[in-house]
């Protein structure tokens, strides 16, 4: 009786050193579920300079007129002119976290001076992504901005004298004037 009392127990701790490691494996396994979330979660942010873009574009908004002009290549009354249009259009609208006034001015500061979306990111304190997206929104609402502004010539149209069209003393008052000489007309 005393040997089958020696087995019961040995397997008691059998059972509990079995159950110890199993617990310790499902700790361990905790631990480093846990490592690998914080190191998703407790990102330490990358954009964190002093003004957000939407403080930028206010700030060139209210400032001198030449800085708004150097970097959106735009006055400012055109410039909220053209916001105002791609919203009651309804071509464009502010998203969850983007006013349509920035993402207006990272369209155009990505024209204005050619830089590549990193460059953009930085300056308005956005992700790439964000910049990519709301650069693509931007150009779909001015896309469908076009059947409204341009429009071919039409029939009871006259074209230019041919002595105007073919002169090029004419070209420098006309250079500018895309589709002035073929025909093409964007209302100012």
């Amino acid at each position: 009786m005393n040997d089958n009392n020696q087995c019961d127990s040995s397997d008691n701790k059998s059972d509990l050193e079995v159950e110890q490691q199993e617990l310790e494996a499902l700790e361990l396994a905790s631990a480093l579920r846990w490592a690998e979330y914080n190191q998703y979660i407790d990102k330490m942010p990358c954009y964190t300079g002093g003004l957000t873009g939407y403080a930028f574009v206010q700030e060139l908004l209210n400032g001198h007129p030449v800085r708004m002009h150097n970097t959106f290549r735009m006055d400012a009354p055109i410039f909220l002119n053209l916001c105002q249009i791609l919203e009651q259009s309804q071509l464009l609208e502010d998203d969850r976290h983007v006013t349509v006034i920035e993402t207006v001015g990272m369209y155009l500061y990505i024209l204005s001076h050619g830089v590549v979306m990193l460059v953009v990111a930085e300056r308005f304190q956005r992700s790439k992504d964000t910049v990519y997206r709301q650069f693509k929104r931007v150009l779909k609402g001015l896309c469908g901005l076009a059947p409204n502004i341009i429009r071919e010539q039409t029939r009871g149209q006259q074209p230019p004298p041919p002595e105007i069209r073919n002169n090029p003393k004419f070209y420098l008052y006309f250079k500018k004037c895309i589709g002035a000489i073929d025909g093409t007309h964007v209302s100012a």
